[in-house]
């Protein structure tokens, strides 16, 4: 099966609090899923929680088998971070 790519350009500005970036859909049955954050300008390292939603209104958190939340940190000191998750 060939790579989907999509780009999803975001300006965020997080110094403030949460930033949020445009859902993106998942095609039914994908069983694994890579998404690369590409950053700059970061004053510290940042927490990225990955969410679901079956409406794209309501979000909630993914969790793992042991129920902790999916998540990466975005470190300050590098200018990108890749996500995998399988299942």
């Amino acid at each position: 099966m060939p790579l989907a790519k999509r780009l999803v350009n975001c300006n965020l500005a997080a110094a403030d609090g949460d930033a949020f970036t445009p859902y993106i859909q998942i095609p039914n049955g994908a069983t694994k899923i890579t998404v690369q954050f590409i950053y700059t300008g970061l004053d510290n390292d940042i927490t990225c929680t990955m969410q679901q939603s079956l409406d794209g209104y309501n979000f909630d958190t993914c969790t793992n088998d042991e129920d902790t939340p999916v998540a990466i940190i975005l470190d300050k000191d590098f200018p990108s971070m890749t996500l995998n998750v399988s299942d």
